[in-house]
């Protein structure tokens, strides 16, 4: 997906805008992937920590 965003600052054709590429993911997919990722598993914490 696409979308164009305008800026508030003007070149000599006048507004500028951007073309911008737009991602969308599941936030519950990418929490289950990080969370069984053993990469992190010695840092994660699964209620309040004191230190």
């Amino acid at each position: 997906m696409e979308l164009q965003a305008n800026g508030d600052q003007e070149d000599e054709d006048g507004c500028t805008s951007e073309t911008l590429e737009l991602w969308m993911r599941d936030p519950v997919e990418c929490v289950k992937e990080l969370m069984g990722n053993p990469v992190f598993a010695e840092s994660m914490a699964y209620g309040p920590v004191c230190k």
